[in-house]
């Protein structure tokens, strides 16, 4: 997968033999129009945000920021609200289903792209669909992860999101070369993204479009910056990821930008990109002559005794987060690394 590869050499090898290319100059008056304006009204009075980033600078000082581990440490995005048919999903997992295809001249290359594994992601509840709507979603629209809900102390394995458009990456340090490298990983979650929004909107066909141009958004991030990058495709088909705008997390402004940022994003996401889905999938239900089949669910077998990530992520929770009480809501109460959890109950 290239993964020993340097950042600029894999950005030019692999990347771009499936069409992925990272361009700049994008303008604000280049994004979607939707989008830019949500953007403005959230950009606005961001000292609302002055209680969170006493809260974040609190947290890091107790060293519950980001660290060694995969936990997505609260305070650093702002409120998700319950109504708005959103989940932030922690390590959650993609199908290969959505990743862009090998360009024609590249079909001898050695490389595959590497699934994505992102830290962290956010895309619509189950219950965000009606049952017809979600007995034709494709599958490759579907991611599943973990739910952690820090206010009431539940965490939720297993739990899908459907539709994911914004895509969160951990920087490892702050150095050019981990930044660069971190961009390349959301360079390919966010190409799935936006192909799997594709792969849909395609099978919804219909006499006209009911999106014009398939776009997602991606995040890297660490204690003290981050930058926000935007995903499109151009006129030739590329999947193109341009950053957006970058933050200074340790200055007040630069906390309180990227708040109004992610919630512009995500509210985007709720007002705008999710009546949308829905229309395409009305208009696929109502072409649909034959009632909808739900797919089959993928049977493997597993012999892998290790610790489940969830596993791992409650053990994280509970030694860094110990003034809450966590509990764990289906799955994970069952011992994940156990022979019969993995492989079922013996004849």
């Amino acid at each position: 997968d290239g993964s020993h590869l340097k950042w600029s050499d894999f950005r030019t090898i692999v990347l771009s033999a499936f069409r992925i290319v990272l361009t700049e100059g994008i303008q604000l008056s280049d994004l979607s129009r939707p989008f830019s304006d949500r953007l403005k009204p959230c950009l606005q009075r961001v000292d609302r945000f002055d209680r969170q980033e006493r809260q974040w600078r609190r947290n890091l000082a107790d060293g519950r920021g980001f660290g060694s581990t995969m936990v997505f440490p609260p305070e650093v995005l702002p409120p998700i609200g319950d109504n708005r048919g959103l989940h932030r999903c922690q390590a959650p997992k993609l199908t290969r289903e959505a990743l862009p295809p090998r360009a024609v001249r590249a079909q001898e290359s050695l490389f595959e792209l590497p699934s994505p594994r992102p830290n962290l992601l956010t895309g619509f509840t189950t219950s965000a669909f009606n049952e017809r709507e979600l007995s034709v979603l494709p599958h490759c629209t579907a991611a599943s992860g973990t739910i952690v809900d820090f206010e009431s102390g539940s965490v939720s394995p297993g739990t899908t999101t459907y539709c994911p458009f914004l895509i969160f990456e951990r920087m490892i340090t702050s150095s050019e070369d981990a930044v660069q490298t971190t961009k390349n990983q959301c360079a390919i979650a966010g190409a799935h993204c936006v192909r799997a929004q594709q792969l849909l909107f395609r099978r919804c066909g219909g006499s006209r479009a009911v999106f014009e141009k398939p776009i997602s958004f991606s995040c890297a991030i660490d204690n003290s910056a981050a930058l926000i990058n935007y995903h499109s495709t151009d006129a030739d088909g590329r999947y193109c990821m341009s950053e957006l705008s970058r933050f200074n997390l340790d200055e007040a402004d630069g906390f309180r930008e990227f708040q109004g940022w992610i919630e512009a994003i995500e509210d985007w996401g709720s007002t705008y990109l999710l009546p949308v889905i829905k229309v395409a999938l009305r208009q696929l239900l109502k072409n649909n002559t034959t009632p909808p089949i739900s797919p089959m669910p993928s049977l493997t077998l597993s012999i892998d005794t290790a610790a489940g990530t969830e596993e791992v992520l409650m053990k994280v929770l509970r030694a860094t987060f110990g003034s809450i009480k966590w509990k764990c809501e289906g799955e994970c109460e069952t011992p994940l690394n156990s022979s019969v959890a993995h492989c079922g109950t013996p004849l």
